[in-house]
C-alpha cells in the first residue's frame, strides 16, 4: 500500500477509477487514502460487453485544445521500487492508435512495414499480463 500511496502523491492524484469486481480488493487502499483520493465505480465487465447502445459522449472543444493535456496516467509494476507513472496525453495516445486508420500509409518514409500491415488481421502471441497496455494495444487491433 506504500507503493500506491507513494505513486498517488507524486503525481497528485486524487481520483482512483475502478471496476465494481475489485472494489473488496481495493478497499484497504481507499481505505488508506480516504482522505486524499476520491474512488469512481465504471460498469462491470459484463455492463461493458453486454452490447447495449449508449448515448454518445460530446466533445465540447477541439484537438489542439487538449493535444497535450494528460488524458491517460498508468504506472509501472514497481519492479524496481515505487511504480513509477506513465502519463499519455491526447497526441500521445492518438498516435498509439493511429495506425488503425486506413488511410495512414502502409509503409513508413523509410520502407518499414507499418503495425498495421504486420498485425491487423493476424493470430499474433502475446505475452504480457493482462493489465500490461501492450496487451490493451493487441485488443484494439482485434
Amino acid at each position: 500500500m506504500s507503493a500506491n500511496s507513494a505513486l498517488f502523491e507524486k503525481v497528485g492524484a486524487t481520483t482512483l477509477v475502478h471496476a465494481p469486481e475489485v472494489r473488496d480488493m481495493l478497499s484497504p487502499l481507499l481505505a488508506a487514502t480516504k482522505a486524499t483520493i476520491t474512488p469512481v465505480m465504471t460498469l462491470s465487465y459484463q455492463e461493458l460487453l453486454n452490447g447495449e447502445a449508449v448515448e454518445p459522449y460530446v466533445f465540447e472543444g477541439t484537438f489542439e485544445e487538449v493535444r497535450d493535456i494528460r488524458v491517460l496516467g498508468l504506472h509501472t509494476s514497481g519492479t524496481s521500487g515505487h511504480p513509477k507513472p506513465i502519463y499519455y496525453t491526447h497526441l500521445g495516445a492518438t498516435t498509439l492508435v493511429a495506425f488503425l486508420d486506413p488511410e495512414v500509409c502502409d509503409q513508413s518514409a523509410n520502407g518499414q512495414t507499418s503495425l498495421r500491415k504486420l498485425l491487423v488481421g493476424k493470430n499474433v502471441g502475446h505475452f504480457f499480463p493482462l493489465f500490461h497496455v501492450s496487451l490493451l494495444i493487441f485488443l484494439a487491433l482485434g
